[in-house]
């Protein structure tokens, strides 16, 4: 009893007054107090605080000071992030954490938006709302790559409002239109030959009339030899619509022709030609035309294409 009666006093009679807000000191040396010297301790009040507030040791002269209130100490704790580790490998994950930004306008960004991007500067997007509205918009404006598996080698082209793939072609082949002239192809470079005839005389199964020269897809010239009874002949045409022929009606003598492409010459007023009329994707379209009597016999003509 005695102990704690001048445990009480002792500040009385050091002269220290009243504990107001500043360190308990006892005669300038920082004192503890232990708590095993009695089951019985004193309430301190301090005057200079403010209620509500938790107080924090500024320094041995200033002693305690306001600190914040327990309200916002329980809000912090409430509104504590959990702890993230970039390990240089992986993106950084904020999963069910809020976010709040700003930008140069001081508009608040108040979302992470994870659908369709809106018309608003306060969102942040995800890389699929991003994609969501570049998809979108790719096929508002035509530009949609509807190009299937690709490969290397393979070109594309516009296709009504998207890109189609034109897979890669075989070696040497070049690109061409098709026949329908809408989309590019490939067609076989270097072009072909073949070989064909006609038989002379007016009895013949190869009369005159309408018919077709086979040519190899895609071709736009054509380069052709004929011959009968010694006599040469020459032509060519283009697919632009020009066609010419030479042909031998003697020796050392040629005849022009602006008209046809093939003349099978026996001899004056005796002749079998053939004039293009159009031109298809893999045919010549034309017209053979007898002119007098011929005598039984055979035309050859050989016909080069590209």
């Amino acid at each position: 009893m005695k102990k704690l009666l001048l445990l009480l006093l002792l500040p009385l009679i050091l002269g220290m007054g009243p504990i107001n807000g500043g360190p308990i000191n006892f005669g300038g040396a920082g004192q503890a107090l232990d708590p095993g010297a009695s089951p019985t301790f004193e309430d301190v009040v301090l005057t200079d605080l403010s209620d509500g507030r938790i107080p924090y040791h500024v320094n041995d002269t200033t002693g305690l000071a306001d600190g914040p209130t327990k309200t916002d100490v329980d809000s912090a704790v409430s509104l504590k992030h959990a702890a993230v580790t970039i390990d240089g490998t992986s993106p950084l994950s904020l999963s069910t954490q809020a976010i709040s930004l700003k930008n140069d306008a001081a508009a608040a960004v108040t979302e992470v938006d994870t659908g369709a991007l809106a018309a608003s500067d306060t969102v942040v997007p995800t890389s699929k709302a991003v994609k969501t509205v570049t998809d979108t918009m790719m096929l508002k404006t035509g530009s949609n790559l509807a190009i299937g598996s690709d490969a290397n080698g393979d070109m594309y082209y516009r296709a009504s409002s998207a890109l189609a793939r034109l897979a890669k072609g075989t070696a040497y082949y070049h690109m061409a239109m098709d026949a329908a002239g809408t989309a590019p192809t490939w067609r076989v470079s270097g072009g072909a030959v073949s070989s064909s005839s006609r038989a002379m005389d007016n009895a013949t199964t190869d009369p005159a009339g309408s018919a077709t020269i086979p040519i190899s897809a895609g071709s736009n010239v054509v380069l052709v030899m004929s011959y009968l009874g010694g006599k040469f002949g020459i032509g060519f045409a283009s697919r632009a619509g020009n066609q010419f022929n030479l042909v031998e009606t003697s020796a050392g003598v040629w005849a022009p022709s602006s008209s046809q492409l093939i003349t099978l010459y026996e001899a004056a007023g005796k002749t079998q030609t053939f004039a293009i009329t159009s031109w298809s994707e893999a045919a010549l379209n034309g017209t053979w035309t007898r002119t007098g009597d011929t005598a039984a016999g055979t035309g050859y003509f050989y016909v080069l294409n590209w």
